[in-house]
């Protein structure tokens, strides 16, 4: 079990490490290096000239100008320098909304990218504070010797500071609580204007075999053009913390094509790779703004679970949001 817990912090350090690497925007790094450097530039003049009678021309022209000695105006715009060196490194600030955003079931109401229908986030990236969202997803679907097995999954998410989000959601299959899951969505700084990302984490426990699963994962969304858009989201699953590790790899991919301001359609792919028990689904979807606060998305398409034919499925989840 200890090699279990080691394993998954391992895993969730790797990811947050991959998330920050992009925290830092361009143009705040090459703002706050020229800061720096005008800082190093202003240290070397003011040493130089510290055996000097007169203080450096450029300081005291403009300390003049405020009525500041050249030493108490050099202390202040180093202060004011420091200071804007570190609100540069510190600011996690969202990327600047484009100007053809829409409202509805979106992964980034600053970017206007869709949202999956099955591997749904925890309110879009970069939501505002106090947004809050409730939606239930059906998924149904024929097996074997031709049973049809039904899934919903009533989920409240609520924005708690912009940029970060809560979930709770009650799995059920059959119209019985199956598990309490519990998720956290950060949205991430990025370098690119079109560019928009974050990191989820979700726990999820299991009434009937007693399990604590944990699923980390980024999530990161592209604007290729007005009309077009992705968005992938990877990570890792350990479906039983308590237990011996139960490692899966999660690869989400999905393509949207925006129609209309009222209508997307789109096409989801979600990869679970685990040993010897892999599993994939393919589901086409459109995605239908009814109004300002009432969204549906409807898909159809094939699952196929390790060792088990390939079978039709069919999905819908409705959302409200407030």
């Amino acid at each position: 079990m200890k090699k279990n817990r080691l394993l998954t912090l391992f895993c969730l350090s790797l990811l947050m490490m991959l998330g920050y690497a992009m925290a830092s925007p361009e143009d705040e790094l090459g703002d706050s290096l020229e800061t720096l450097q005008a800082l190093t530039e202003n240290a070397a003049e003011i040493w130089m000239n510290e055996d000097q009678t007169a203080p450096p021309t450029v300081l005291l022209s403009e300390g003049e100008a405020t009525g500041q000695s050249a030493t108490e105006f050099a202390e202040d715009e180093t202060d004011e320098r420091f200071s804007l060196l570190n609100l540069r490194f510190l600011d996690a600030g969202l990327p600047m909304p484009e100007p053809d955003n829409h409202t509805g079931d979106l992964s980034s109401d600053s970017h206007g990218i869709p949202e999956p229908m099955v591997f749904d986030l925890v309110r879009p990236l970069g939501a505002k504070k106090g947004a809050l969202e409730i939606n239930t997803l059906f998924q149904g679907g024929w097996q074997h010797k031709g049973r049809f097995s039904n899934h919903w999954a009533p989920e409240v998410e609520y924005a708690f500071r912009d940029g970060m989000a809560l979930e709770f959601e009650l799995p059920m299959g059959n119209l019985q609580t199956e598990a309490l899951k519990f998720a956290f969505q950060a949205t991430l700084p990025s370098r690119l204007e079109r560019v928009v990302h974050g990191v989820q984490f979700f726990n999820e426990y299991g009434l009937r075999d007693r399990t604590l699963g944990m699923t980390a994962v980024h999530i990161g969304g592209l604007r290729l053009s007005d009309r077009w858009s992705v968005l992938s989201i990877n990570g890792l699953e350990n479906a039983n913390l308590m237990r011996k590790p139960s490692l899966a790899g999660l690869i989400n991919n999905s393509l949207f094509y925006r129609k209309s301001d009222k209508m997307t359609l789109g096409i989801e792919t979600n990869l679970r790779l685990k040993r010897r028990e892999n599993g994939f689904l393919l589901m086409p979807q459109i995605h239908l703004e009814l109004t300002p606060h009432y969204s549906l998305q409807m898909g159809a398409g094939f699952r196929k679970e390790s060792g088990l034919a390939l079978v039709p499925t069919v999905g819908m989840r409705l959302i409200r949001t407030f």
